[in-house]
């Protein structure tokens, strides 16, 4: 099953200006060669103040720059988690070993914000776990929760414990 594809938007800053645009990629998302960038920009990927870039431009401060990046097919992941605690502000879920937190690295859909946000569309993870960690994942499910849970964060008030999983 194919991913929907995402929209990387981005909006040139003045460091960037004079830059070329197909070097601007290759700077940007460094996980590509020129070479596959100038491929993406002849596919039509990418599109530069909503018009298809060629990779030749000049680019200015304040432009918006758009990769539409297309569907594909996502590495395997595990697709479920746990509710531990759910309350009107907060959910709080064990993430599985394998499942990504939040999207990237070739993955979309398989992250367990996408499978949380099927069960709450408004809610968003309040910090991350690595890709291969397993545990405890806090998300605030309104921004009002989320602008405290992130203020107090790393504080002493909070404590995160770490362990070694069983033996």
């Amino acid at each position: 099953m194919l991913n929907r594809g995402y929209a990387y938007t981005t909006i040139i800053t003045t460091q960037h200006q004079g830059q070329t645009l197909l070097a601007h990629l290759a700077t940007l998302y460094p996980h590509a060669t020129p070479q596959a960038w100038q491929q993406n920009l002849t596919n039509g990927e990418v599109t530069l103040n909503g018009l298809p870039a060629t990779g030749a431009e000049s680019l200015t401060a304040g432009q918006t720059l758009i990769w539409n990046r297309p569907p594909g097919r996502e590495p395997d992941a595990p697709l479920h988690f746990d509710v531990l605690f759910e309350d009107p502000h907060l959910l709080a879920v064990n993430k599985p070993s394998g499942l990504p937190t939040l999207p990237g690295g070739g993955f979309l859909e398989h992250t367990l914000l996408r499978l949380v946000q099927k069960r709450c569309p408004t809610a968003n993870p309040v910090h991350r776990l690595g890709r291969a960690t397993s545990g405890i994942v806090l998300f605030a499910k309104a921004s009002e929760a989320a602008a405290k849970l992130t203020a107090r964060w790393n504080t002493p008030g909070i404590q995160k414990i770490y362990g070694r999983g069983k033996i």
